[in-house]
């Protein structure tokens, strides 16, 4: 899996924060993802830009915080 975090977003912070208390490191990459940039490729992945965005092994994305 991918998570797709800014550095300074609060809700990136909190899903960062429950994959290391669930013990998921080994499970999830963490990706720093180019935001507010023009032609960024991170908005082919997920086109509103938002953060955090986890895509699971299938290729499914998640978007909502409280739903990551």
């Amino acid at each position: 899996m991918k998570l797709f975090i800014t550095p300074g977003s609060p809700y990136a912070r909190m899903a960062r924060i429950v994959v290391i208390e669930k013990g998921l490191e080994q499970r999830v990459e963490i990706v720093p993802a180019q935001t507010r940039i023009t032609d960024s490729p991170y908005y082919r992945i997920n086109p509103s830009g938002r953060v955090p965005y986890l895509v699971l092994d299938d290729g499914v994305g998640l978007e909502e915080s409280a739903l990551i």
